[in-house]
């Protein structure tokens, strides 16, 4: 309840996904019984445990992305930001938007975060871009496209078709991504079909991957996708 800021009602749509999205871009995990209703989850009851992600603005971890980004030309390039669970993608997104949305690395872009959970651009981060938060990423991401010009469209932990779907609908549009995925090494990230769907629709030119919860934020390699 006190995560909830007293009122539960108001957070049950992430509750059901079994998280609660906090002040500050902070993360509570849920551990419990699942409630069951017409074979779909209606809740959770008997909590066992609640797992905290802390999230931080690092100013600068995503400089040794900047060449991946930029092209000498100034173009922007979309890129695809790899790793496995805490390894940093989030933390280098934040600091990516708040690079280029201000300038910092040479060229003033408009930037659209596509916030679904608060993470990226909370409340007391001060990002210089525009931000939807609290919808579908695949809806937020059309939004934006429609109502906001943006050279860069920028999302977390991009994890269904649909969402591959509206990406494709922005690519058309002539916008560039800059999004992440859950994927450790090639082999996992090849092995997902929202990633086979817009690779196959070209909208990626690189994929870096992160080293791991041990070194979050490094480079372990990169992949040139136009090349593949």
């Amino acid at each position: 309840t006190r995560l909830c800021n007293y009122s539960v009602h108001s957070h049950e749509n992430e509750i059901l996904q079994g998280y609660i999205s906090i002040d500050g871009g902070h993360r509570a995990g849920i551990c419990g019984t699942s409630v069951i209703n017409n074979r779909k989850q209606v809740g959770i009851r008997d909590i066992t445990s609640i797992c905290l992600r802390i999230a931080k603005k690092i100013d600068g971890c995503s400089e040794n992305l900047k060449n991946y980004i930029i092209s000498d030309n100034r173009k922007i390039n979309s890129i695809l930001i790899a790793g496995e669970p805490s390894s940093g993608k989030t933390t280098v997104l934040r600091d990516i938007a708040n690079n280029l949305g201000n300038g910092k690395w040479g060229r003033l872009v408009r930037v659209a975060v596509i916030d679904q959970r608060g993470e990226i651009a909370p409340e007391g981060m001060n990002i210089c871009c525009n931000v939807i938060t609290g919808c579908d990423k695949g809806d937020g991401i059309l939004q934006a496209v429609r109502t906001l010009s943006p050279d860069v469209i920028l999302c977390d932990e991009i994890g269904s078709k649909e969402e591959a779907e509206a990406m494709k609908a922005g690519i058309n549009s002539g916008v560039t991504f800059i999004a992440s995925i859950h994927a450790a090494d090639k082999s996992e990230l090849f092995s997902k079909p929202q990633f086979k769907q817009l690779n196959d629709m070209n909208v990626f030119k690189y994929a870096v991957f992160l080293k791991g919860r041990c070194n979050p934020g490094e480079i372990e390699n990169s992949i040139y996708l136009e090349a593949v």
